[in-house]
């Protein structure tokens, strides 16, 4: 490890170094910066995280209504449910997300958001490598391209130079076109045509800060003057002597003239009083430096203080199976090459686990002795897997696991229940009580040769401390205070002490969301039924969180636990409730798949059935999610019902489903049907699959000459991150000879590629600026049926009364996505509205304030 990563920072490119010298940034400072990137995962002991990184992808926030008028065609991915808690039903198709180089376009201040392991640190080291290239994510292989690259290689240099000043023309035609029809500049993207479009975190310099290290307490009781102070102290303290001397001037003079990316990590870890102090911190910072861009990291639930210091949320994209794929090949590399079978199989067995879960796995299955043994396990023996992969990774960092527990579970607790280690607190336990560790054979060994006196607590602990962050099992974040390398061994090894909880202590671990995956560990090896229990018992939330956390137990727990039965009757039960709200149904579908239980299959595959429309449409993305090959005749069925959701969403599930036989199913419908939606939705679900959608594409764009067809391929073409996928498009808009309606169609997927590209993440405005409100209001306000004083939130409220179904959804799609905590009152009262999509939004409404908040609202009487 330490070789690699020596020839790695030698490696660094003479322009970075020459770059960033240029901005005065210490040479020192930016090569350990480099080696912490490096090393800041779960095994960079061992693997540098460029030798092994996947490209991380971003969900956006819904963009507000801009009009009242809806879209010709909407986008066919609004209907799959999004919800940042239970991800791995939306991980299966593809939604529209963003990269780092077009999450640097919009907003400078940006949250990424996620659950514990989901890869939100990932995130970040890979913001800060992308910034100094020294990460470069390449696109997957297109054979569609090898193909036009292989025969444009066999042209003479005047057939390519010829080649390449066409395609500039036609690229330059359909600017001129977009540009007469939009009114508005477009600059173009072709081979000879580079667009100048600024990359803002590579013109800054990245500066890490973890937000356990710096100290909270004593900053609570301080008037913070410049917050920088708190960040360049950490700073020095945190690297060497040489880099502490001159990192201060250079990194102090970044933050002054805006020119730093300041990654803050760990905000959900912290404990809760430590986070009002936090807040002020980053809001001073953010006031203070406002022209230097920000990326802060937090967990998927209470985030409302973001929006009040004008930093925009975004979620991470859970893994695809094909991101799956290569995160375990190049974990492989340098392994023997991966046979096509034994990777599909070790895919297949990582489906509805987040990444740091999958590094575990792929981490257990290189250390077995007999990696064949570990492949043929099938998915009704994976009761107790996740427990065995955290306890490979302690065990090839210590000798003696068991021995170590005692220790180890103390700190784990007091991680869970106070966010961090303290020393002080410690020491002041084993001062009382000391708990034998391995260590003490050493220490016990020396007193009776009279080589040395019993150490003092303090001595002891600082030892201990040192001995386990030395071999990877803790992290120092300050001295006084240390952390497990990653929360999921913490919860490991918590877990490991639940063993011995009697059933008071699990009934009160339930209540508390930082020991759910502590508990959920436990569930493996023992009895949680206490801690189910409890759950059930509490009052129902508007989003059912005491109902659905469950099911993540249940994904440990598995068949044998003895609640099983009733807890899926119960989510069954409510998925197909008559007057079920459809944003909770899509919810419980979520939770289904994120349960892994054998059992979700069977109640979707029966809710697929129900005579509901929704709860048709939400069971086939839930079957999709879990991609089951025997619904595929079902699904197949429903290509031919009479609601168009249906229909799409059928469509989208075979996609997700991903065999052959779904594949060709989910064709044979964009060939047939006459649903613009339908063929859509196949359409762009074919661009997920580059080794077969690409191709599919490519042939069709030439071959196909039905109308309908040639605009839903448009479609397709716009999701593909690939040369000849935008020279297709360029051609389609600039051709005078094209349908006008295929041509609309391209004309709108180009808006939106190079708005992707150049705005990124577009904040939310304050409902004074809100455009379709505006302009309502002022008829209103016209009309006398308004006061002309009335502010933006009170003009939404009236929206919300109108008489017009079309003005209190709009109203209630705009309050969901602003978070207006005072507005939940007139939300409640649209729960009784008379038209069910007017309910269904004031429902989301009150799910996303819960959600933002961190505080539940009570279900309707």
């Amino acid at each position: 490890m330490i070789s690699k990563l020596r020839n790695r920072i030698q490696g660094i490119p003479t322009t970075v170094n020459q770059e960033f010298s240029a901005r005065h940034i210490d040479s020192r400072y930016l090569a350990e910066f480099i080696r912490f990137c490096e090393q800041n995962h779960l095994f960079g002991d061992v693997t540098p995280l460029s030798q092994v990184a996947v490209e991380p992808r971003f969900i956006a926030p819904e963009p507000l209504p801009e009009s009242l008028e809806q879209e010709v065609d909407p986008d066919v991915f609004e209907m799959v449910p999004k919800d940042p808690a239970y991800p791995f039903l939306h991980a299966a198709y593809n939604i529209p997300t963003l990269g780092i180089a077009e999450l640097s376009h919009g907003v400078p201040h940006i949250a990424i958001l996620g659950n514990p392991g989901s890869g939100r640190t990932f995130a970040l080291m890979c913001i800060a490598l992308q910034s100094l290239g020294l990460l470069e994510f390449q696109p997957p292989y297109d054979k569609v391209q090898a193909e036009i690259d292989k025969y444009e290689a066999k042209l003479s240099p005047e057939e390519r130079a010829k080649r390449i000043k066409q395609r500039i023309r036609i690229a330059q035609l359909a600017q001129e076109r977009m540009s007469e029809s939009d009114g508005k500049t477009y600059i173009g993207t072709d081979e000879g045509s580079e667009r100048d479009i600024p990359q803002p975190y590579q013109e800054r310099v990245p500066i890490y800060c973890h937000l356990a290290e710096i100290d909270l307490e004593a900053l609570a009781n301080q008037q913070i003057i410049d917050p920088a102070e708190q960040l360049i102290d950490l700073l020095q303290k945190k690297y060497s002597f040489l880099a502490a001397k001159t990192l201060p001037q250079s990194l102090y003079k970044a933050i002054v003239n805006g020119r730093a990316t300041l990654l803050i990590d760990g905000y959900d870890e912290l404990a809760t009083e430590n986070q009002h102090t936090a807040r002020s911190w980053i809001k001073g910072f953010v006031q203070t430096y406002p022209q230097n861009y920000l990326v802060v990291t937090g967990a998927v639930t209470g985030y409302k203080w973001l929006s009040d210091m004008d930093i925009s949320p975004v979620f991470v994209r859970p893994w695809h199976t094909t991101t799956v794929a290569d995160a375990i090949s190049l974990w492989h590399d340098g392994e023997d090459p991966l046979e096509p079978e034994k990777l599909e199989t070790l895919t297949h067995q990582c489906r509805f686990l987040p990444p740091a879960d999958i590094a575990l796995f792929i981490n257990h299955h290189l250390k077995q002795s007999g990696t064949a043994a570990a492949v043929e396990t099938q998915d009704e023996d994976r009761f107790g897997w996740q427990h065995k992969w955290s306890q490979t990774y302690f065990n090839q960092h210590l000798d003696d696991l068991e021995a170590w527990l005692p220790f180890l579970q103390i700190m784990a607790e007091m991680e869970l229940d106070k966010g961090t280690i303290r020393l002080s607190t410690l020491i002041e336990r084993e001062s009382q009580q000391p708990t034998w560790t391995p260590l003490d054979i050493l220490d016990e060994d020396e007193a009776q040769n009279g080589e040395s006196k019993q150490p003092s607590p303090r001595r002891r602990v600082t030892q201990l401390l040192t001995f386990l962050t030395q071999n990877h099992v803790l992290l120092k974040r300050s001295s006084q205070r240390y952390q497990f390398k990653h929360p999921i061994l913490a919860a490991f090894i918590a877990g490991e002490g639940l063993k011995y909880a009697d059933s008071d202590e699990l009934a009160e671990k339930a209540l508390f969301p930082s020991w759910e995956r502590a508990i959920a560990y436990a569930a493996e090896i023992v009895p949680i039924d206490v801690a189910v229990k409890t759950k059930l018992e509490q009052p129902r939330d508007v989003a059912l969180d005491s109902i659905l956390s469950v099911s993540k137990w249940l994904s440990y727990a598995g068949k044998p636990a003895s609640w099983r039965n009733h807890y899926l009757r119960l989510l069954g039960n409510l998925l197909v409730a008559p007057n079920q709200f459809s944003p909770i149904r899509q919810r419980i579908a979520a939770a289904l798949v994120s349960s892994r239980d054998e059992g979700a299959i069977v109640i979707l595959r029966a809710a697929v059935q129900n005579p509901n429309p929704d709860v048709r449409r939400v069971a086939c993305l839930g079957l999709g999610a879990i991609k089951d090959v025997a619904a595929v005749q079902p699904i197949s069925r429903l290509l031919q019902n009479s609601n168009e959701g249906v229909k799409i969403a059928a469509t989208l599930s075979l996609g997700a489903i991903g065999t052959d036989d779904s594949l060709v199913a989910m064709v044979n419908a964009m060939q047939e049907s006459i649903s613009r939606g339908v063929r859509r939705a196949a359409a762009e679900m074919l661009a997920l699959y580059p080794e077969i959608g690409y191709e599919t594409l490519y042939d069709a764009v030439s071959e196909v000459k039905d109308i309908l067809m040639r605009r839903a391929i448009i479609f397709g073409l716009g999701r593909i991150r690939t040369n000849w996928a935008l020279i297709t498009i360029n051609e389609v808009v600039s051709s005078g000879e094209e349908e006008y309606y295929v041509r609309l169609a391209a004309m709108e997927v180009f808006r939106k590629i190079y708005e992707k590209e150049s705005q990124g993440v577009v904040g939310y405005p304050h409902t004074n600026s809100v455009s379709w409100l505006l302009d309502w209001g002022a008829q209103q306000q016209r009309a006398g049926a308004v006061d002309e004083e009335a502010t933006g939130e009170e003009m939404l409220h009236f929206a919300m009364k109108s008489r017009q179904e079309d003005i209190r959804y709009m109203a209630l799609l705009t309050a969901s996505q602003l978070d207006l905590t005072q507005s939940a009152p007139v939300i409640y009262q649209r729960l009784f509205d008379p038209n069910e999509g007017v309910r269904d939004m004031a429902y989301q409404a009150l799910m996303n304030l819960q959600h933002g908040m961190d505080k539940k609202l009570p279900l309707p009487a």
